[in-house]
């Protein structure tokens, strides 16, 4: 044993007589560059492109998107060294620390051994039966003496979740949330193992996890996990810190029925598992007012080839605008435009012509916005002109069905 293990070991055992529950964190050694570069090596993954060995991660994510199923999947495929999903993973002891009840873990344990006809045996993986108080020391220590009688040391420790392992601590505080990253760090520098975080999103920002920066600045990886309406869940990297961070990917949820673990009236258990699919399509973004009027008159302004001539669009736009000047007007026209087109909603095939993208469907609200308007009046023609008869035509306008025809017209010929 090095000097300063001997002196660590000696403050923590000062620290057990004199009642200090804190956590003890060994004294840094500086180490020359040549002796550090010597052992530099590439990435060692827990599992392959999403956890590395030996750091600090989170999951986050809003209620309701299987942060916990996620979380549940990669402890076992660690624990069992199966792939996960194509990707390869190293096999090791888990430490589970579950704060979200004891029996929905248990079910989806059964469910995902039998789906992947795997078995969890022996000190593969051990569970909490309850919640642990990260930033309290005396749980800490009460657990990891159970976890210093396994036969090998844990690869992976998971927290699920942060809120559940705060006991009474402070989110937002600067000092709890530094002693709960103080005992996820001792975890990891103990026992050289990784260390993941299940974790709720912000309400303020669903893209970030709530609570002090210090966790944020603390980690080496952090995923997000999001989920539209009665769409597959979608899980991002929004952090790799010596790595690149991996593809998006699409995950649906399998309903598992286990017949034989039953209620009171007979009624089978019912959970599932995680299987990978095709990442879900972007959620639209929401129009502005703005971007809405600019939706209602490019349906007037248009021909029967689906096209819009600027000025036709801006003087229509212009008529509706309520700015009280020609110059505001042309500022909220220009600003519409360009998020139209940003958007992809529209495209621009020649300097003052503009045209819908064919099959967009991004702006889902486009066919609402204009199935009212031809509602109201607007039948995709410009106001105060007949268009031609062209019964029998395939021609349809992709705004709620509106059938188009070459506005103003009485003769054939080339569009002015």
């Amino acid at each position: 044993m090095s000097n300063a293990e001997e002196q660590a070991a000696a403050i923590a055992d000062q620290a057990e007589k004199a009642g200090n529950t804190t956590i003890t964190r060994r004294p840094p050694r500086l180490v020359p560059v040549t002796e550090l570069i010597a052992n530099a090596k590439p990435t060692q993954w827990l599992v392959r492109h999403y956890l590395p060995q030996e750091a600090f991660g989170v999951l986050f994510g809003p209620p309701a998107v299987y942060k916990s199923f996620q979380a549940i999947d990669w402890a076992a495929c660690v624990a069992t060294g199966t792939p996960w999903n194509g990707q390869k993973v190293h096999r090791a002891p888990v430490v589970y620390i579950n704060g979200e009840g004891p029996n929905g873990i248990k079910k989806r344990l059964v469910a995902w051994q039998r789906h992947h006809k795997v078995e969890i045996g022996g000190d593969q993986m051990l569970v909490s039966d309850k919640a642990v108080p990260m930033i309290e020391g005396g749980h800490l220590w009460e657990v990891l003496g159970q976890v210093d009688q396994m036969t090998d040391k844990p690869g992976l420790f998971v927290i699920d979740t942060l809120s559940r392992a705060f006991g009474g601590g402070d989110e937002n505080g600067s000092v709890d949330m530094g002693a709960f990253v103080d005992a996820c760090e001792h975890l990891r520098h103990e026992y050289s193992a990784t260390v993941l975080v299940v974790h709720h999103s912000s309400k303020a920002d669903p893209k970030s996890g709530r609570g002090h920066t210090r966790l944020k600045g603390a980690i080496d990886t952090e995923f997000c996990m999001s989920r539209e309406k009665d769409a597959p869940a979608l899980l991002t990297c929004t952090k790799m810190k010596d790595d690149r961070e991996p593809d998006e990917l699409g995950l649906e949820f399998e309903q598992i029925t286990l017949p034989d673990i039953v209620d009171d009236e007979g009624f089978p258990a019912v959970t599932g598992v995680l299987l990978p699919t095709e990442k879900p399509a972007a959620a639209p973004r929401p129009m502005t007012p703005t971007q809405r009027l600019g939706v209602v008159t490019f349906a007037e302004a248009m021909d029967e080839f689906m096209t819009v001539r600027l000025e036709a669009w801006r003087h229509a736009f212009y008529a509706k605008h309520t700015g009280d000047s020609r110059d505001t007007k042309n500022k909220a026209f220009n600003r519409m435009r360009a998020a139209l087109a940003d958007g992809g909603a529209i495209i621009q095939p020649s300097e003052y012509v503009y045209q819908l993208t064919p099959n967009e469907s991004r702006w889902a609200e486009v066919g609402e916005i204009a199935a009212r308007s031809k509602t109201a009046g607007h039948n995709g023609t410009r106001p105060g002109h007949v268009p031609h008869d062209r019964t029998g035509t395939d021609r349809t306008h992709p705004f709620g069905g509106v059938r188009l025809s070459r506005p103003g017209h009485e003769s054939a010929g080339g569009v002015q």
